[in-house]
């Protein structure tokens, strides 16, 4: 008798064990709708309309311009000259792209 209520009562604990996991991982989810619903209205809040292509990028810079450069600039510079350069048409929606970064990064 007292092995069957010590068995029931194991069976108990490990039932109310697998309850409380459950309930914890439930919680968890929600916290993390949560979450995620807050980043997406944030990102509704902070959404802009597509800003005006440019109408030529100045990307050949005189060494002169470039003088108060760090050296990491002027690669970042040299690699997106390279990279519209290569974009032909899709230039000026490269350097909007970039600019729209740039503009993101300095609120941050």
């Amino acid at each position: 008798m007292e092995a069957a209520k010590a068995l029931e009562q194991q069976r108990l604990t490990e039932v109310s064990l697998c309850a409380k996991e459950k309930k914890d991982a439930l919680l968890d989810q929600l916290r993390l709708a949560d979450k995620i619903h807050r980043m997406a209205a944030l990102c509704r809040k902070y959404e802009r309309p597509e800003d005006p292509l440019p109408e030529s990028p100045k990307m050949n810079l005189r060494e002169e311009e470039m003088e108060g450069w760090s050296k990491e600039n002027k690669k970042l510079h040299a690699a997106l000259k390279e990279a519209m350069e290569t974009a032909g048409e899709d230039a000026g929606v490269l350097q909007n792209f970039l600019k729209k970064i740039a503009a993101v990064s300095l609120e941050a």
